[in-house]
């Protein structure tokens, strides 16, 4: 072990005991392919490096190393590489003395040369064929060349020439659901996970922060929020999910050094399953919970920080302790909202109905552009400052045929008063620009096409525009614009949606709101810096229409509109004035 580290001088399994059977399963002739899904800083490059050291001595092949960027493999060469072969006297007989054999990023062995590369390199990756193929943090490869397959296929290929005897060690921490290292946890045969036993009950189990059944888990005082306090003071526990029993660090660690591996869908200890049905590929999969340099404190004041940053809309935190503390994939289905919060705002009106014309001061739609067809929304808009505003109609049209079917015919209030769309704004963005342009023009003085920017100095402006666009053709007559700032209206509507249906300045829903609709709400999140972000395959045409529509709103100023004044309908007889009528002197 490397002297700066935690654990210096020889390797010690008994340092994570959790280890020892993932390192026995590599030494297994039949098993080609090893996943190790696991959290940073846990012993996933120990177990490589160990590997590496019992080949180089026991069967000697070619291997090769490749991580995420070119530093990276020049330091894991020229630092800990040498400098187990150094150290260890068994070792440091398989080099050969002289200096030339040990580059910035090759080591080359009495019997083996082991090269080193990284992932953005596609000739390291591609020009070589090995026996030993080791893949450390998968998830954070990233190719910078389109022409060519990824990373971790390339260096797959390299094995061919040794389709019996090679050896494939992927580790890393997960990302996201189509991350490297989570596929190929997928396409293992068999997957393990490791369950500790109870110091007091013996009750086997796998640690679970936050048990779906309530029972056991992570705990500490429930009033207790500040991160800090909770990880310096140590304040964070668990609990035994069959009798109860509360863990400290120290019995943690007892409970983890008397626990095993096991097969997930066959609950058969690891390697009595691996010997009995020698499959080729195998995953293993743990958290922190059971790393003794992790406390538990550590873990449960970062799933505090990053609770309190989920709250607020910004998904990194929760993502990073996700991925860097429970060694799960983050499914981007994490939003500052819910659908049932949605629904809530719902109420009794049916889907075409406006409220009581005295509370309307405008009625306006949004359309979002597709490939092949037109989302939708119409919505009525109240006076004042609480820009209140309630959902009339919204779907999905095929045509603008359609679409004008739909925006320009009267709808009723609830009073039975009629109301016309008094302007319907249409995103023009993509392949179908000149075609909503011409509607536009088709539709002059009651429409605008639209265009939203993430980056924009004012909310909204309205851009003069001559020409269609990506052409020199003229639109006859111009056309005017709407250049919307979505991050501004975006932030808006996140504040508005979280208004309850009875308080002023609520986004009221009619009866008809699907749930469908009320997903495409709550899709979007913001990261870190603020920026919204929609999940890859995710649909947000509903937030995007509710974008441009709280965008019209401002434009046409339903914030500075005031209500008329109620009519009596007997109004006060103004007494004429008596007028006193005097003979003309002429």
């Amino acid at each position: 072990m490397s002297d700066d580290g935690p654990h210096p001088g020889p390797w010690k399994v008994e340092t994570s005991l959790y280890l020892r059977d993932i390192m026995d399963a590599l030494a297994l002739p039949f098993v080609r392919e090893i996943v190790c899904c696991a959290p940073p800083q846990t012993g996933k490059t120990e177990i490589m490096l160990c590997y590496l050291a019992y080949v180089s001595d026991m069967a000697p092949g070619p291997a090769l190393m490749v991580y995420s960027v070119q530093s990276i493999a020049r330091k894991m060469c020229t630092g800990r590489v040498r400098a187990m072969y150094g150290l260890s006297p068994r070792l440091k007989r398989l080099l050969t003395g002289y200096a030339d054999d040990l580059s910035n990023f090759s080591v080359k062995l009495k019997n083996m040369d082991i090269e080193f590369a990284w992932a953005t390199s596609i000739s390291e990756l591609s020009n070589r064929n090995v026996r030993y193929l080791f893949l450390d943090e998968v998830d954070k490869y990233e190719s910078t060349n389109v022409k060519e397959a990824g990373p971790v296929s390339l260096a797959r290929k390299r094995t061919r020439t040794y389709r019996h005897t090679s050896k494939i060690i992927l580790a890393s921490s997960p990302s996201t659901e189509e991350g490297e290292i989570w596929l190929a946890m997928e396409r293992a045969q068999a997957c393990f996970q490791y369950a500790v036993r109870c110091p007091d009950c013996g009750y086997e189990h796998v640690m679970h922060f936050s048990p779906k059944n309530g029972k056991g888990g992570v705990r500490w005082p429930e009033a207790e929020r500040d991160a800090e306090r909770i990880q310096a003071d140590r304040l964070a526990s668990y609990a035994c999910p069959a009798c109860g029993s509360v863990w400290d660090d120290y019995k943690r660690d007892k409970a983890v050094r008397g626990g095993h591996w096991f097969e997930v869908k066959t609950h058969m200890e690891a390697l009595t399953y691996m010997r009995k049905y020698r499959p080729r590929s195998v995953g293993f999969q743990y958290s922190t919970l059971i790393a003794p340099d992790v406390s538990l404190s550590e873990t449960a004041g970062k799933f505090v920080l990053a609770s309190q940053d989920l709250k607020a809309g910004r998904i990194d935190a929760y993502k990073d302790w996700l991925n860097g503390y429970m060694a799960e994939p983050w499914k981007p289905d994490f939003s500052p909202r819910k659908e049932e919060s949605i629904l809530d705002l719902c109420d009794d009106r049916p889907a075409g109905i406006l409220p009581a014309g005295s509370k309307v001061a405008a009625l306006l739609a949004a359309v979002d552009t597709q490939d092949c067809g037109f989302w939708y929304e119409i919505r009525a808009w109240g006076y004042g400052q609480t820009c209140e505003s309630w959902q009339v109609r919204a779907g999905y049209v095929e045509s603008l045929e359609a679409l004008d079917a739909v925006l320009w015919i009267p709808y009723l209030d609830t009073m039975g008063q009629q109301h016309l769309v008094q302007l319907a704004g249409i995103d023009f963005q993509g392949h179908r620009a000149r075609e909503i342009y011409d509607w536009c023009l088709m539709n002059r003085g009651r429409t605008v096409p639209i265009r939203g920017e993430a980056k924009m100095k004012d909310p909204h402006s309205l851009v003069r525009t001559e020409f269609y666009p990506g052409t020199d053709k003229k639109i006859p007559g111009g056309i005017a614009r709407l250049n919307v700032n979505t991050k501004y209206y975006k932030d808006a509507l996140h504040r508005k949606l979280s208004i309850p249906a009875a308080d002023p300045g609520a986004w009221h829903m009619n009866s008809e709101c699907s749930t469908e609709w009320a997903k495409q709400l709550c899709v979007e999140y913001t990261d870190d810096l603020g920026n919204w972000i929609c999940p890859k395959g995710k649909a947000n045409h509903a937030f995007d229409v509710s974008v441009y529509n709280f965008c019209l709103a401002d434009f046409i100023g339903t914030r500075f509109m005031l209500e008329a004044p109620p009519v009596d309908d007997e109004p006060d007889m103004i007494e004429e004035r008596r007028v006193e009528h005097r003979p003309s002197r002429w």
